[in-house]
Parts: C-alpha cells; structure tokens; sequence
C-alpha cells in the first residue's frame, strides 16, 4: 500500500467529528497526517481533539502544526493580558 499524506484542518474542539474522520481515513503506520492547527477553542471538546491526536501518533506518522488559536492560548497563559482578548 503506498503511503498517504493528509491535512486536516480547522478542527475547533469537536473531537467527535475528528474520531470520526479519523475513522474513515483509517491511516496506517505508512501515513502522515499534518493537523494544519486551530485544535482547540469554539468546539465543546478541545482536550478529546488534544488526546485524540496524541494518541494518533501510535497509527500513523503525525505532523502538528499550530494555529492562531494556540498561539493564543499559550500567550493567554503567558500573560493576563493576553487572556481577555482571547
């Protein structure tokens, strides 16, 4: 089987429909799946989509990328400044 790469993108907290995903693409350990960031915020399950895609890494090669809402959430954790405007 050759070997696939995949981008997914914009995924905002909704881990049910990432499992989902996941589950049709059925990747191998050939696979590369390149999370293009946005994981977290306006979704009602940001930490499934977290675990979901730490887990991934024992099916398939996993390429994360951060988004502008992580970088938010790590600079809201920096500075409370930063935590109103996010």
């Amino acid at each position: 089987m050759t070997s696939r790469t995949i981008a997914i993108g914009d995924i905002h907290g909704c881990a049910q429909a990432l499992a989902a995903l996941i589950d049709a693409i059925a990747p191998t350990k050939d696979d590369v799946i390149v999370p293009l960031g946005d994981y977290v915020d306006r979704g009602p399950d940001s930490s499934g989509v977290v675990d979901l895609l730490i887990n991934l890494v024992e099916r398939c090669q996993v390429v994360p990328l951060l988004g502008n809402h992580e970088a938010m959430l790590f600079d809201s954790h920096e500075s409370p400044d930063c935590f109103e405007f996010w």
